[in-house]
Order: C-alpha cells, then sequence, then structure tokens
C-alpha cells in the first residue's frame, strides 16, 4: 500500500508510462497497451534471438530487439519472437495467445516477466513488474503487454 510517505516517480514519454514505488508499495496502473490483435513487427537483431523469447526495443538503435533476460530491462517487454526471418531480422507479436511449455502458470492470473527473463504468475518483488496478460492454462497465455510498468524497489 502506498502511504503519504512514499515518493512516486512518473515517467511519461511518449508511449511508456513507468511508476517508481519507494518503500514497498504497489501501484497497479489500469489500462493496458499491446497494440491490435496479430499485430506482428519485423525487428533488426544481434543473431541470438530464437523464437519464444520476450524482447524489448532498444534504448540506442532504432528498429532492434533485445532479449529479456531479466526484469531489469531499460524498456518494456514488447512482444515474443514468433519466427527468425534470418540471422539478423526477426518478427515479433505483439499480441496474441502463445503456449509456455515450461511454465506452471496459475490459469486466470495476470503473467509477468520474472528475474530470468522468462513468463510467470509469480508478482515480483523488486525491480520492474509489468503486466504482460494473463494465464489460460498452465502452459498457454494471452499475451498482450502493458507497455505501463511499475518498478519495486528494496526496502532499506
Amino acid at each position: 500500500m502506498v502511504t503519504q510517505n512514499d515518493h512516486i516517480y512518473v515517467d511519461l514519454r511518449e508511449d511508456i508510462i513507468e511508476v517508481t514505488i519507494e518503500g514497498g508499495g504497489l501501484i497497479t496502473v489500469p489500462d493496458g497497451g499491446g497494440g491490435n490483435s496479430n499485430e506482428q513487427t519485423e525487428y533488426r537483431q544481434d543473431g541470438s534471438l530464437v523464437v519464444g523469447d520476450l524482447v524489448y526495443k532498444s534504448v540506442t538503435a532504432p528498429n532492434i530487439a533485445l532479449k529479456v533476460e531479466n526484469n531489469k530491462t531499460p524498456n518494456p517487454v514488447i512482444g515474443i519472437v514468433t519466427s527468425v526471418v534470418s540471422p539478423s531480422i526477426v518478427t515479433v507479436s505483439h499480441n496474441g495467445f502463445f503456449d509456455v511449455p515450461s511454465a506452471n502458470l496459475i490459469e486466470g492470473a495476470k503473467v509477468y516477466v520474472d528475474g530470468t527473463g522468462k513468463i510467470t504468475s509469480e508478482l515480483m518483488k523488486t525491480n520492474y513488474v509489468q503486466v504482460l496478460g494473463f494465464a489460460v492454462s498452465d502452459r498457454r497465455i494471452f499475451f498482450t503487454p502493458e507497455l505501463k510498468r511499475c518498478r519495486r524497489l528494496e526496502e532499506d
């Protein structure tokens, strides 16, 4: 719960709204993003991406997708790699139904990116919290990432 003594910082860049909370509170920001149904975009890549990787846009170079390694990335998750067109190009889906074979999700629960860059039903206690959609079953999600995310800081 956010109290009167907590500090809230809001970043209102063009397509990103971030909320940083000191003191361990959590703000749920309503209304999500994620684009139109089945929206896909081709991005350049460094050759390391594979189908199923969560990605975010590079902060320094336009039209480059980078692999989400944890929940500390400088930009929010924007999609899932659905095909590797070439060693330098991938297709990224911005929403839709996806199988997550290695997950053990809670059906009906919101899903997030965990500390290792994987999809989880567990709400992270530190770093960025971004709703990626919801679990349709224990191994399938409806992916519709909110471009608004919350940063949770560890308490001193």
